[in-house]
């Protein structure tokens, strides 16, 4: 059984181990930056492992762009997705800092907002990067299908994220702030799927391709988690909450094309 097999199993028992934690809200309580009449329940430790899991992909990642035994040619974009993940890394840290010892919520902008827009920038540009520098394009017919996928995208992420408080009266309209904050998120989100499914139609068979598959497989992953947290249709959420999963699995996937970017 070869490393990318066990990192596999490894990343799969983590994750479930991850899931069942958060279903048993193990640590969980109140905290101090919660209204008295809120349902909020807070858990450093999950935090701590939302910071990790970036921290961890950048990591294997910046040492395979600098020292591993990759191909020359996907170096730099090997580099722009670690800086990404470390960006988003940073941020996450950030956010943990200022619940835990300063016991305040962080606003939707705060000094962590600089780093999740650089990594949200960074990450879809390496997606795009990856078949670039290998020089791979698509077959006429998976052309046509992408563009199809393009507009669905573009057009889902309209409706998933941005108007849904146009459309049901019981969602309140945002403010000029939060409403940015949605057009950013859309865009980016959109983009990011964009790629990942332009990575996955390219280097969709093929030994080659896998760790491209495994780094789109944890784009796709990261994606369906900000449509779910960020949509308006989503009122109530903590950090027990399943979805959380994805966040970490993620960057599990990332990990694993990470080491199997290494040429045998």
């Amino acid at each position: 059984m070869d490393r990318v097999r066990i990192g596999f199993l490894v990343a799969t028992f983590l994750s479930i181990a991850f899931l069942v934690l958060l279903l048993l809200q193990v640590g969980g309580y109140s905290p101090t930056w919660a209204q008295p009449d809120s349902k909020i329940l807070w858990a450093p430790w999950v935090e701590v492992v939302k910071f990790l899991a970036p921290l961890v992909a950048s990591l294997f990642l910046f040492y395979q762009a600098i020292w591993g035994n990759i191909l020359a040619t996907v170096r730099f974009a090997v580099k722009l997705i670690a800086l990404g993940n470390l960006l988003i890394a940073i941020g996450m840290a950030y956010e943990l800092s200022v619940r835990l010892f300063q016991h305040i919520d962080p606003p939707a902008f705060s000094l962590g907002t600089p780093f999740f827009l650089l990594g949200a920038i960074l990450v879809p540009w390496s997606l795009f990067a990856f078949p670039l520098k290998l020089k791979v394009t698509m077959a006429l017919s998976q052309k046509f299908w992408y563009t199809i996928i393009i507009i669905l995208v573009s057009l889902g992420s309209i409706f998933i994220l941005i108007l849904p408080p146009f459309i049901f009266q019981n969602i309140k309209i945002p403010d000029t702030m939060n409403m940015l904050s949605s057009f950013f998120y859309a865009f980016f989100v959109a983009i990011t799927l964009i790629g990942a499914t332009r990575l996955s139609f390219l280097f969709a068979s093929g030994r080659v391709g896998r760790p491209f598959r495994f780094i789109a497989i944890g784009a796709f992953c990261i994606v369906a988690y900000e449509y779910f947290v960020w949509t308006p249709l989503t009122v109530f959420i903590t950090v027990f909450h399943p979805i959380n999963v994805l966040f970490v699995a993620c960057f599990m996937f990332t990990t694993l094309g990470a080491i199997d970017l290494t040429l045998e």
